[in-house]
């Protein structure tokens, strides 16, 4: 099965086994742990497609809770202009909001240590995510800012050389792309083995992966870093987002399984 067909299924069976418990879905997922799950912070994306969209955006994120805003380098865009984008940020939020960047494997090899430098220099960003393609991760050289692998976990082989012998910081997993809830759990083990953080992300898709993307960073112990699990306009055309979002936090909720209810016409995956 494809990853996604593979996530969908898994995540039909485990709410189902966790309804059936009476248990939340983090909890079936987290058997014998001796603490409850901590609420997550969220880290908001940002809209890529003007500077005054971008600032506006943060405001509104900010202005919720959010304390960790994410920049991605647009469809076409420069790196100059993101780090230019990045700066005025900077000097907008003040230095107490942790921003991101995502390049989201655009940059060549060749060239992803100077452009490294330059994303370091502009607006202190506290992570820049898969800065390369995923066969060149584990080339990369020795990086002045945390690097994350999101794209090269999709893949088998850059999988295993992002963990063996590239220079990240942290992994995000994002379940509909791994395969599903165990292969994210694995995953997160192995990472922290190997001493990285963890990040929890989704696809903006329906309320169904979202919830059960929100299940799976309340399973991880310890917590993970603010995750990709914010709200957006797919989201809220397909009736808003799962319980477990509040605003600037992914929260635990005291409902069985995912928390939602999945047989509403408005609830797909």
């Amino acid at each position: 099965l494809p990853a996604s067909c593979a996530a969908a299924v898994e995540t039909a069976l485990a709410d189902l086994l966790a309804r059936r418990a009476g248990v939340p879905l983090h909890a079936l997922l987290a058997p014998g742990r001796s603490r409850p799950p901590r609420a997550v912070p969220v880290a908001a994306l940002l809209p890529h497609t003007s500077l005054q969209e971008m600032v506006e955006g943060a405001f509104r994120a900010i202005g919720r809770g959010v304390r960790t805003l994410k920049a991605k380098l647009g469809p076409g865009g420069e790196t100059v202009e993101l780090c230019a984008r990045l700066e005025v940020l900077r000097r907008k939020v003040g230095m107490d909001i942790a921003l991101r960047a995502d390049i989201n494997g655009a940059w060549p090899l060749e060239q992803a240590g100077e452009l490294m430098h330059m994303l370091a220099t502009s607006g202190g960003p506290e992570l820049c995510e898969q800065p390369v393609a995923p066969p060149h991760l584990a080339s990369l050289p020795d990086p002045p800012l945390p690097i994350a692998a999101d794209e090269s976990l999709m893949y088998e082989t850059a999988r295993e050389e992002a963990l063996e012998r590239a220079p990240i910081s942290a992994v995000v997993l994002k379940p509909m792309t791994l395969g599903g809830l165990r292969a994210s759990l694995d995953l997160a083990r192995r990472a922290r083995e190997r001493g990285l953080d963890v990040i929890v992300s989704h696809l903006h898709g329906g309320p169904v992966a979202h919830a059960m993307a929100c299940e799976l960073a309340l399973a991880l112990d310890p917590p993970p870093l603010p995750c990709g699990l914010d709200t957006g306009p797919a989201l809220d055309a397909l009736g808003g987002p799962p319980p477990q979002w509040r605003a600037a936090w992914i929260v635990p909720v005291d409902r069985p399984g995912l928390g939602i209810d999945t047989d509403r016409p408005e609830a797909g995956a």
